[in-house]
């Protein structure tokens, strides 16, 4: 059932949304919930401008690539799946989900900032 198109996400006078972006159709299942989790996660960090949507694209499709080759047999798969881990530790860098790339523009999560409370750990 068609339910109309997805409304663009709207940025602030900086440029970055406040809004949670819609997942491109395209991506399977896990894609979508890596998508909603990082998007969600940048925006409440206030760090992810519209500009920034193809690199998390990007980082999205890494790590669900990386998902389905474990779901399989990664070993057969060994040299994709070291470029997709490669690929997702770059974009990881770039959005700002790594430790170190956290520190280097000073958005590091506060102390009330709960990550594996999102997991169920």
């Amino acid at each position: 059932m068609a339910r109309g198109p997805k409304p663009t996400p709207q940025p602030t006078e900086s440029g970055l949304l406040t809004r949670t972006p819609p997942a491109p159709e395209w991506l399977p299942p896990h894609g979508k919930k890596v998508w909603k989790r990082t998007a969600r996660h940048l925006v409440e960090r206030r760090v992810l401008a519209a500009t920034d949507l193809d690199t998390l694209m990007a980082y999205t499709v890494a790590v669900a690539n990386i998902q389905t080759i474990m779901e399989g047999n990664g070993t057969k798969q060994h040299g994709t799946l070291s470029q997709n881990m490669i690929m997702q530790a770059r974009y990881a860098g770039e959005l700002g989900l790594t430790p170190a790339s956290r520190q280097k523009v000073g958005t590091e999560p506060s102390d009330q900032d709960d990550d594996l409370a999102d997991l169920g750990l």
